[in-house]
């Protein structure tokens, strides 16, 4: 007797088990209807799973497809509506065959939207007009500097010599300060001119800098165009 005891008391427990994990699946789908119901797909779905993984019910499978398909997710519908034939002898199997041409199609159309989303061109876009006159800007005002400094040394020059006279003032005295004074001058126009010319040179290479450009097609409901994105 206490043999037969020992082995009912065994046989029950998995089947206790087994009824506790059936009332918990049940209570989980019936979760997964209020969800499904208010539209709110993507929490169905882990309810519904749940709620397969406790009672291996092949039903909830095809809840799951549908909570899919009506979230947008047309390749996990395919893939669960494929588990739901496989695991049962379905009695609408005719319906369910129907759903995944329909996903096999929404995968398609879903890859086409996908690729005319993708850049069809993305390069770097530069001017070359400001390029080349920043260039010229800048080798015009190199000169212009350099010329600058050369009328400094000059001016100094000169300085040197008008300064040497001690008490006689020779014609020879007041033409070196008449030419320090224009080198001077020459010296002040050419370094204005050369730092202008060097600013503006550098600025105009940067306008004219490579950019990343995009070029897009964009397709809506109402017309089809190309989306342009870059930095200008």
């Amino acid at each position: 007797m206490r043999i037969l005891a020992m082995i009912l008391v065994l046989t029950a427990l998995p089947l206790a088990a087994r009824a506790d994990d059936e009332q918990r699946a049940r209570g989980l789908y019936e979760q997964a209807q209020v969800q499904y119901s208010i539209g709110k797909f993507d929490k169905a779905i882990l309810l519904y799973q749940e709620a397969y993984e406790l009672s291996k019910r092949p039903s909830l499978l095809f809840n799951i497809a549908q909570a899919h398909r009506l979230a947008g997710n047309h390749a996990k519908a395919k893939f669960f509506y494929e588990s739901f034939l496989r695991a049962t002898d379905a009695a609408n199997r005719e319906e369910v065959e129907r759903r995944i041409k329909e996903m096999e199609e929404a995968i398609k159309k879903d890859e086409a939207e996908a690729a005319a989303r993708k850049p069809v061109e993305a390069r770097r876009v530069g001017k070359p007009a400001f390029t080349y006159a920043g260039i010229a800007g800048l080798g015009a005002g190199g000169v212009g500097v350099g010329l600058g400094i050369f009328f400094g040394m000059r001016a100094r020059s000169y300085a040197e010599k008008a300064e040497s006279a001690t008490s006689v003032w020779t014609p020879e005295h007041e033409a070196a300060e008449a030419d320090g004074r224009a080198a001077n001058r020459n010296m002040a126009i050419m370094l204005g001119v050369g730092g202008t010319l060097l600013a503006s040179g550098a600025v105009l290479l940067w306008l004219g800098r490579p950019r990343p450009v995009s070029v897009a097609p964009v397709m809506t409901k109402d017309a089809v165009g190309l989306s342009v994105q870059g930095a200008f």
